[in-house]
């Protein structure tokens, strides 16, 4: 066996200590995120400004929230760290793998530079590395050179499938094939949309969302403003401590200081100026880019993971190799077939010959891609918004949104309370895009009273654009 029952006995215990360092780490980090929140929403409320998701709302999800949340990182970046961690064992000699953590850990310092969390999240991630590299010091996982260059080769090929892939919207087209429809797909979706958007705060500002609280001693009108990109100014004592940031006057200087210290800066307090200073004080780019690093490197990971398994398993190299390979192939074959659906026009070309129970899916994917809905297709895509699919009316309410026309407004507003959340959100979207601010008393009931958080975060996030702040009054 390449690695002997005491020697594999070892790694096992090396990678569980991994994995527990990396998911504390994560939890304790979504769990602080959580406090906050819940701190600045009772706050806010209080002052008669409402924001989603509602301190009830917070309070209702439960004491495993951090730690379902934390999920989104561990399964994501903790496979990347953990193969990167098993890949050591391939060295030939204790100096080898020294290096080869060194650099890794050298390559994640520069990534993390100027993040909020650099400081601890290097030495988390080293303090893994190191331990993992003490227990396993004496054992080596063999492979022939052939064998390595065959899983590189493959490796590569999955990645960049998946790289182009997510160019062709991959993701949002496997969930619609894969998981949709059956019962394990529902429920895995849906704990997505629970607890996904509580994981995402922390490299929310990274992709532009800046939902925070900014505190200004020197305003004493009571009032509440709104600074664009769900940015809120306000002088209340009682969001000292607790805001986001505190704007300090100081010598003729604006400073914006951070919660969690640190401060910079600006020029005045135009939003566009505010935003650059939060850039510099809550940077979390370096765990933005790992993250999307590792949705591309995720499937050859599992598939590095699986081939050691069977490396512990077996010496037979033909049958390895043979797994290797069909299993790469399969990989590669399914990411490609569902990124290339909707390539083109289903039906011939003819909008009349459409079967929307059959080619629904393949004609939304066409449209979504040119992102118009010609004359023609009408008639199918309202035919979508109706059907007994929650895919399909997922994908007609949004049609219809891109569409944009009144006689459309009716069918889209019955959608609000469908039973599917994708469902709910994407018919919001779709309401206001075709009646603009005319929408947004059918809409303020489901940003209250939605069950689901990421239905009213969606819901709300188009009440900022139009520029209401709505009241619990």
């Amino acid at each position: 066996m390449p690695i002997k029952q005491k020697g594999a006995a070892r790694v096992l215990l090396a990678l569980c200590l991994s994995v527990f360092l990396y998911g504390t780490f994560f939890y304790c980090l979504v769990r602080e995120q959580l406090f906050w929140m819940t701190q600045k929403q009772s706050t806010l409320e209080s002052m008669k400004v409402l924001t989603v998701p509602g301190s009830s709302f917070l309070g209702n999800l439960g004491l495993m929230a951090p730690f379902y949340g934390s999920l989104f990182y561990l399964i994501l970046l903790g496979t990347m760290f953990l193969v990167y961690q098993l890949l050591s064992l391939l060295m030939t000699s204790a100096l080898k793998r020294a290096m080869f953590m060194s650099v890794g850990w050298t390559a994640l310092a520069v990534t993390c530079i100027g993040d909020r969390i650099g400081f601890s999240f290097l030495w988390v991630v080293g303090l893994s590395f190191v331990s993992f590299y003490l227990l396993t010091l004496p054992r080596r996982i063999v492979f022939t050179p052939k064998e390595v260059l065959a899983f590189v080769i493959l490796m590569a090929a999955v990645s960049l499938s998946l790289l182009y892939g997510s160019e062709r919207k991959f993701f949002l087209k496997a969930r619609d094939k894969v998981l949709y429809g059956t019962v394990l797909g529902n429920r895995i979706i849906s704990f997505y949309y629970q607890y996904s958007p509580l994981a995402a705060t922390l490299i929310s500002m990274e992709q532009g969302i800046y939902q925070g609280v900014l505190f200004d001693g020197g305003i004493n009108d009571g009032k509440t403003y709104y600074l664009g990109n769900g940015l809120f100014l306000a002088g209340d004592p009682r969001l000292k401590g607790i805001a986001d940031f505190e704007l300090i006057r100081a010598s003729n200087q604006l400073l914006l200081a951070g919660r969690h210290g640190g401060k910079v800066a600006i020029a005045s307090v135009a939003p566009s100026d505010v935003e650059k200073g939060i850039r510099e004080l809550f940077s979390m780019k370096g765990l933005f880019l790992l993250t999307r690093l590792s949705l591309y490197f995720f499937p050859a990971g599992i598939l590095l993971l699986l081939l050691i398994g069977i490396r512990r398993l077996t010496d037979s190299r033909r049958f390895f190799l043979a797994f290797l390979v069909l299993m790469g192939l399969f990989l590669i074959f399914f990411i490609w077939t569902v990124s290339l659906t909707g390539d083109k026009p289903p039906g011939k070309g003819q909008p009349g010959a459409v079967d929307v129970s059959k080619d629904g899916i393949s004609l939304a994917y066409y449209l979504y891609q040119r992102n118009e809905v010609p004359e023609s297709y009408v008639p199918a895509i309202r035919s979508m918004a109706r059907s007994d699919s929650p895919v399909l009316r997922y994908w007609g309410a949004h049609l219809l949104g891109v569409r944009g026309n009144r006689d459309d407004a009716d069918i889209v507003r019955g959608l609000l309370d469908d039973s599917s959340s994708n469902v709910r959100y994407t018919a919001a979207q779709a309401l206001y895009r075709i009646l603009k601010n005319e929408s947004l008393s059918a809409l303020l009931s489901r940003l209250i009273s939605d069950p689901n958080w990421y239905v009213r975060c969606r819901v709300y996030s188009l009440f900022l654009e139009a520029g209401m702040i709505p009241s619990p009054a």
